[in-house]
């Protein structure tokens, strides 16, 4: 895809981000040798614009007056997935979020930092975290399954029957978002009585998945229609465009915000739960036996 950076500022953010996604719950590797064994380095990420760059773009509304958005300041590499992620629900993902992301990025970037973090993940009970991360993936279960009846439903009932798109999200649904945004704070009790944090992760990657998933709940749970109570309350109208990205795949821009929200929140769940699937391939390095 093309960059509007000049070759000095993308350079400088592949150098200081390294290889790998900014986004600290992806951190996919962008970065490969070439097979040929000529020592060439094959670039897969995007250097991405944190404000918009044109009108109308993801986060421009928001760009600081005189503020240079093809700077090394507004600059962050991406994967292609999470790119199209931000742009596509920048309400999800403001200014001060992708900037937390890059500035993580670049930190983890040191040596000191990922002789640390190799050492962590090589001394993580994983089948444990793989245990706690599967509930935390079940309390979603009730909103996975009321938006995959939205994907399935909504669009037929305008097509076939001209109803509304408009539709009640159901009360368990909505108690998984609120759910959600608490799972941080839940406790679990120990064998003395004692309690302690239910989702406290010692293997990075599911500690920032699900701090990522919880902040979007926390999002999500403060829409107006689930805030304020009155005759429309829990209504939302997931009526959508299908639009087709520079990279010429397709994805539903929903007309309203919340509507967009929470497919990008039940986007991110999903993600996490195929990560999860993932590590019990044979050919993952952290492959265990499923014995729970």
């Amino acid at each position: 895809m093309p960059t509007l950076f000049i070759d000095a500022v993308v350079t400088r953010v592949r150098n200081n981000a390294g290889y790998n996604c900014c986004a600290p719950f992806c951190s996919t590797p962008v970065t490969f040798a070439s097979s040929d064994g000529s020592g060439t380095l094959v670039y897969l990420g995007e250097i991405a614009h944190i404000y918009g760059h044109g009108q109308g773009s993801a986060r421009s509304k928001l760009t600081p007056v005189g503020f240079d958005v093809h700077s090394y300041e507004n600059a962050i590499q991406l994967c292609r997935i999470c790119h199209r992620m931000v742009d596509r629900c920048p309400d999800l993902f403001p200014p001060e979020v992708l900037y937390a992301w890059k500035q993580h990025a670049e930190l983890s970037n040191s040596i000191i930092s990922r002789v640390h973090s190799s050492h962590m993940v090589n001394t993580v009970d994983m089948s444990m975290e793989w245990a706690k991360a599967s509930d935390f993936i079940g309390l979603f279960n009730d909103f996975v399954s009321f938006m995959h009846d939205v994907h399935w439903n909504v669009p037929s009932r305008k097509i076939y029957f001209n109803q509304s798109t408009s539709t009640p999200v159901r009360d368990e649904a909505l108690q998984c978002i609120r759910t959600g945004s608490t799972a941080l704070t839940m406790t679990v009790a120990f064998e003395q009585g004692l309690r302690g944090p239910r989702f406290m992760f010692q293997h990075p990657l599911f500690r920032f998945w699900v701090e990522e998933i919880v902040r979007c709940c926390a999002i999500v749970k403060n829409c107006s229609e689930f805030t304020n109570f009155n005759d429309y309350s829990r209504m939302v109208d997931f009526e959508y465009d299908l639009m087709r990205g520079e990279d010429g795949q397709a994805y539903k821009q929903y007309t309203h915000p919340t509507a967009g929200l929470m497919h990008e929140l039940n986007l991110q769940i999903e993600r996490f739960k195929s990560h999860l699937q993932a590590l019990m391939q044979p050919a993952s390095p952290f492959f265990f036996p499923k014995t729970f």
